[in-house]
């Protein structure tokens, strides 16, 4: 009798297509009974559940990271030639991301970097955010070869296209010294958007390596000879320009106490810190990143994730 009743669920269950309720009503037995039967059915080996995933499934990797580091959410896309590729693939996902956590008048800030812009490039909204978006580091400065990466031209670029309120930071976002920055910070139209940093509900942050390309040394804010001081003191990469060792440590340097930008504390007291990065230089700087246990979702590409785990 049991048997019967275990073909019979499982067929209108698996077959028929009804809910666990109509086949308790049609067979006057309790839900629960249903639900029973059901589960003693994988059980016994009458209902073998197959999942085919697409050849481009990350999710296993995904989930391995995610447990590995400790972090919410881990988006991986795959890695190409074309750079339009990764940044459409990227743009893709921030969307999502921005998607799920948005609420009215939010806040939103925005770091500096190719990557970033790039993926801001990429980016086309369906609908419009009632939110304020803010730049997470200074904003003025050189532009690079006529590619203008500043956070300000970010920010500008994605309320824009998000239907959002843009703000900009006027300053630099390496200062001279230590004494110039406090001054910088008198200033009320900066105090006005740095007193926000810790308040902002999401933030969109590069994670950086230390080579020739990064975003300071192309903007001339620092020398080569400094990128050899980051090295001499084991810096191996960077979180919105808060520099790091391989253990995920920020290491005290004479450059960033001059630095204006959301600092590895107020990122931790921000709830939804997103990492986007790509490139396989970045793999150190990566995993070391994601040790300081700021970065709740990160974005990446196959080049770095399938060697995140990796000693």
């Amino acid at each position: 009798m049991v048997m019967d009743y275990l073909l019979k669920v499982a067929r209108l269950y698996y077959q028929e297509n009804m809910n666990q309720q109509e086949i308790a009503d049609c067979l006057n037995i309790s839900r629960v009974k249903v639900y029973r039967l059901l589960m003693k059915a994988r059980e016994e080996g009458i209902v073998k559940i197959e999942l085919h995933f697409p050849p481009q499934d990350f999710s296993e990797l995904e989930i391995k990271i995610e447990r590995s580091f400790g972090i919410r959410q881990c988006i991986i896309v795959p890695t190409s030639d074309s750079m339009d590729n990764v940044y459409s693939a990227f743009a893709n996902a921030l969307i999502s991301v921005i998607d799920r956590y948005y609420k009215k008048g939010m806040s939103v800030g925005v770091g500096w970097g190719q990557t970033i812009k790039g993926t801001v490039e990429k980016m086309n909204f369906t609908k419009k955010y009632n939110m304020k978006i803010l730049p997470v580091i200074g904003g003025s400065g050189l532009v690079y070869d006529d590619d203008d990466i500043h956070a300000n031209s970010i920010v500008s670029l994605l309320a824009g296209k998000s239907g959002a309120t843009g703000y900009i930071l006027n300053c630099p976002a390496i200062i001279d010294t230590q004494a110039s920055k406090e001054v910088f910070l008198q200033e009320s139209i900066i105090r006005k958007i740095v007193d926000q940093f810790e308040s902002l509900d999401l933030v969109i942050v590069p994670i950086g390596y230390i080579g020739p390309d990064i975003t300071i040394y192309k903007t001339r804010d620092i020398m080569a000879e400094d990128i050899e001081y980051f090295q001499s003191l084991g810096i191996v990469g960077d979180i919105n320009s808060n520099f790091i060792d391989d253990n995920g440590n920020l290491v005290p340097n004479k450059i960033q106490d001059r630095i204006i930008n959301v600092t590895l504390e107020s990122l931790k007291k921000i709830n939804n810190t997103i990492a986007i990065c790509n490139g396989e230089k970045k793999i150190v700087a990566t995993r070391a990143a994601l040790k300081t246990g700021v970065i709740d979702t990160l974005i990446t590409d196959t080049s770095i994730a399938d060697k995140l785990l990796s000693p």
